[in-house]
Parts: C-alpha cells; sequence; structure tokens
C-alpha cells in the first residue's frame, strides 16, 4: 500500500513569523518537500539560527529588535498583503 503524501500546489508560498526553533523546522521541511519559505524574525535572535535557516534554503526577512515581536508579524501581514498566493 503507498501512503498518500500531503503537497501544496505549485507557486505557493509559505511565510512564518518565529523566534527560530520553528523556522529551523519549517525550512528543513520546505527544503525536502521543495517549497518556498520566508522566514521573519527579529535581529535580537542568534546568527547560528540564521545561517541554519538559509542552509535549508529559506529566505529570511530581519526586523529591528527594538520594536520587538510586533515587528515580526507586522512585516508577515505586509508579506501575505503582496504575494497572492501565500500560506501565513
Amino acid at each position: 500500500m503507498q501512503k498518500k503524501r500531503a503537497t501544496s500546489p505549485p507557486g505557493r508560498l509559505f511565510v512564518e513569523g518565529t523566534s527560530g526553533n520553528t523556522g529551523i523546522s519549517l525550512a528543513f521541511v520546505a527544503a525536502t518537500r521543495g517549497y518556498k519559505l520566508i522566514i521573519v524574525m527579529s535581529s535580537s535572535y542568534s546568527m547560528e539560527r540564521r545561517i541554519l535557516m538559509r542552509a535549508f534554503g529559506a529566505e529570511l526577512r530581519i526586523t529591528d529588535s527594538a520594536k520587538g515581536i510586533t515587528a515580526v508579524f507586522q512585516k508577515v501581514d505586509e508579506i501575505v498583503k503582496i504575494h497572492p498566493i501565500v500560506i501565513p
């Protein structure tokens, strides 16, 4: 018996605001499935996390840490508004 795989239609973009751990996991899954992923995170989070996410192929958008987590979610909202096929 063959298992059915969950798939995403071509051209879909996934966007996630994260502090790092979830972003690393999502970047790994996106890489294995061929999905495009944008991670939005604060500049206060470690360079090691950014390096891992980029190594898996995620595109990063970094926000000003002085503006807190609110800036992260505002940036996610901006991305969702300008991309027609996005999964936040």
